[in-house]
């Protein structure tokens, strides 16, 4: 790690852990100023991986699994804090995501969610704690895939603070919805 107070650079194949999520690239910048962690940019195929999710096997199994947990991948990753909380991620170049998020419970029975999606730029908006995704925006060509499974008995655990939730898409043209059923 080379940097001033300021600037912390990580270099050669760095990862970066909290207790929500991890970084890798191939190279990572903290913006620290007055130890006040205000942003971070990842170059070169990073990667933003959620280490909270809790999905339930048998809702992984259901959307087909694709991956044990949420993503969120790029030629870079930009992320922005305010008060030490996460406000802000943009994947630039290649951009992809992978997200389930838990969309309703009903007695016994939960309806989990899995949207990959795939654009130049992808840009996820928090709440104003950090903990949970209000809006997803995707431009320069994005496209990509929704889907719902219905789970009874154990996809109706609890879901533990921090997971993510159900975001809607939009691209340059508007406003994308989830495929009717």
């Amino acid at each position: 790690a080379t940097g001033n107070r300021e600037l912390l650079q990580l270099r050669g194949q760095p990862r970066v852990e909290t207790s929500r999520f991890y970084i890798e690239a191939r190279e990572i910048d903290v913006n620290l100023p007055d130890q006040d962690l205000r942003g971070l940019i990842a170059r070169g195929d990073a990667k933003a991986s959620s280490s909270a999710d809790s999905i339930p096997p048998k809702a992984r199994a259901a959307l087909g699994e694709p991956s044990p947990g949420s993503w969120l991948s790029g030629d870079s990753l930009k992320l922005v804090f305010e008060e030490g909380d996460l406000r802000g991620l943009t994947a630039s170049g290649d951009a992809r995501s992978l997200n389930y998020a838990l969309e309703s419970r009903a007695g016994d029975a939960a309806t989990w969610a899995l949207s990959y999606l795939l654009a130049g730029t992808i840009v996820l908006h928090f709440d104003a704690g950090g903990q949970s995704v209000e809006r997803v925006e995707a431009s320069q060509q994005g496209r990509g895939i929704y889907r719902t499974a219905a789970i009874a008995g154990e996809g109706s655990e609890p879901v533990p603070p921090g997971s993510t939730a159900a975001a809607a898409a939009s691209d340059t043209a508007g406003r994308v919805a989830p495929p009717a059923e």
